[in-house]
């Protein structure tokens, strides 16, 4: 999983017991905890219509950070053909910040506006089954407010779908996705659409390790984490 996190602060204290430290009165800053998350695999592509250059071909280039280099036919994104798509899926659930900022940022390689810019439409799914819009793009860098698609604090998604709305026939044909970006971690650790006591078990019992439950993505989880958590219960 590739992940970069920034934070906005706001002092909690919680009545908690460590692994480690027992029962203790824990004062941690943290609110609604900002973790960028990046796509980690590639879930299905649907090759649309066109010719594709050879260096837009790789499905993979989509994960991880956006790295495209090399000018008009680079390498470091993927080319979806006319009317195609993929499918992409994160480590961990996400979700929707609760206000208007941007939740989630897709970075196709062309401009967002003008002749040549090629637009998609975007989907996220909690199940890789059941998807939900979450709106068009134009192209270029493109910010998503999922909240504004009734995608807020307490959704948990782990699947987004790209799906080329330019047709442009060129080559490479249709749109070229770069990075698919998740800003906001979903404290629904087990994606089963609570935060509840199974979540609270997953973080424990992760305590001190990175991955899963590392909420605030400090390396580690710890009481950063844990209050994160409990202030999503329900």
């Amino acid at each position: 999983m590739t992940t970069r996190s920034t934070m906005r602060y706001a002092t909690m204290s919680w009545l908690a017991s460590g692994p480690a430290t027992g029962l203790a009165l824990l004062t941690v800053t943290a609110a609604n905890a900002s973790v960028f998350q990046y796509a980690d695999a590639v879930v299905q592509v649907n090759y649309g219509g066109g010719q594709q250059h050879p260096n837009f071909s790789n499905p993979q280039s989509v994960l991880g950070m956006s790295d495209y280099a090399g000018g008009p036919f680079g390498i470091g994104a993927y080319s979806l053909g006319t009317g195609g798509s993929i499918e992409v899926r994160m480590a961990v659930p996400f979700r929707g910040s609760g206000d208007s900022q941007p939740d989630l940022v897709i970075s196709e390689i062309g401009p967002s506006a003008g002749g040549s810019a090629e637009g998609t439409s975007i989907q996220v799914s909690a199940d890789g089954t059941t998807w939900i819009s979450a709106g068009s793009l134009s192209g270029g860098v493109g910010l998503i407010d999922l909240d504004a698609h009734g995608i807020g604090e307490s959704s948990s998604m782990r699947f987004v779908r790209i799906v080329d709305a330019s047709f442009n026939p060129g080559v490479p044909a249709g749109a070229d996705v770069d990075s698919v970006k998740a800003v906001f971690f979903s404290p629904d650790l087990n994606s089963d659409g609570a935060v509840d006591a199974l979540d609270l078990a997953i973080l424990l019992g992760a305590w001190g390790q990175a991955g899963i439950g590392d909420l605030d993505d400090s390396g580690a989880v710890d009481a950063v984490d844990l209050s994160v958590l409990l202030g999503a219960w329900g």
